[in-house]
């Protein structure tokens, strides 16, 4: 709540909102020394009391990129796809003034995750030479076309984004309200997105 007294269910403006994309969090399991990706589950850090967020808008129908989806119903569902988040395996960041870095700390969460997709994007509308504006009608388009011989997103089918004492949304095979479509895999989003 505002006032930090309790917490509340709900989803979050602008993250809601259909021309925006949402982004949830996972938790990355990759080789430190090559990259190389192992799995990835829905962010939920008891120990850190964070989680991934996601459900359904009580103030955005659903949009018609939405439209078909199982598991999304008459409202806006996200989040529409996910990023690592993990504070266990965060980012390095180091943070100082006037050219001294000061101190290093590690950050995580979606608030991660979203400028990482944002540069994304930004890939996506240089190698396509223009501005792609709004991506989530082909984010959803390359959702549905995935297969498991292309794929634009590793789909998140383990976890959930419960925060006791609310239960939250688990991750299912597709998109789900915990991970959406998933996580990207770069090269081939930015060759779907240049192509939709």
């Amino acid at each position: 709540t505002c006032d930090f007294s309790s917490y509340m269910v709900g989803v979050s403006i602008p993250a809601s909102d259909p021309n925006v994309t949402a982004v949830g969090g996972t938790d990355l399991r990759a080789n430190l020394k090559t990259g190389v990706y192992h799995s990835e589950t829905v962010w939920n850090e008891p120990a850190y009391q964070a989680a991934g967020g996601g459900g359904f808008s009580s103030l955005y129908s659903r949009p018609a990129f939405q439209k078909g989806v199982a598991g999304i119903g008459s409202m806006r569902g996200l989040p529409d796809v996910s990023y690592s988040a993990s504070i266990g395996y965060g980012i390095i960041v180091a943070f100082g003034s006037s050219g001294n870095p000061g101190e290093f700390w590690i950050f995580g969460g979606t608030s991660c995750g979203t400028p990482q997709w944002a540069g994304i994007a930004a890939i996506a509308d240089q190698a396509a030479g223009q501005d792609l504006g709004n991506i989530n009608p082909a984010l959803y388009q390359l959702g549905r076309a995935s297969s498991d011989g292309w794929s634009a997103f590793h789909d998140i089918t383990t976890g959930n984004n419960s925060f006791p004492p609310f239960t939250g949304y688990s991750a299912t095979v597709g998109w789900d309200a915990a991970s959406g479509w998933g996580s990207p895999v770069a090269t081939n989003l930015v060759a779907g997105l240049v192509n939709k």
